[in-house]
This record gives C-alpha cells, sequence and structure tokens, in this order.
C-alpha cells in the first residue's frame, strides 16, 4: 500500500490559498471558541455557510 512518504502525489499541497479562510468559516471557528457549553448549527446552501445558530447552555 502507498503511503504520503512514497508518492508524493499523495502528499497534500500547503499553497496560501488553502491556508486563508473566508469570514464565514471564520465566524463558526470563533463562535466555537466562545461556547463553553451548548451547540452550534451551521446552515450551508449550495456550499456556502448562510447562517450560524448558537444555542448556549447557562450553569447555575
Amino acid at each position: 500500500m502507498a503511503t504520503s512518504r512514497d508518492v508524493p502525489e499523495l502528499r497534500p499541497q500547503r499553497n496560501e490559498t488553502y491556508l486563508r479562510l473566508i469570514p464565514e468559516e471564520r465566524a463558526v471557528i470563533e463562535a466555537l471558541r466562545d461556547l463553553p457549553y451548548g451547540a452550534l448549527e451551521v446552515v450551508v446552501h449550495q456550499s456556502r455557510i448562510v447562517q450560524i445558530t448558537k444555542t448556549e447552555k447557562v450553569r447555575v
């Protein structure tokens, strides 16, 4: 079985366009980081993030 070390074509390309995030992707990451307890729902239409819903649980 070929591994990424054996075949150069199997190694992922790391270019700048791959590493950049669009603002919607940043918003999802920020919402996850700010959510200690709860749920995050991401709605996607035609491969684009159109809605982020955050349900936060508060411990009393």
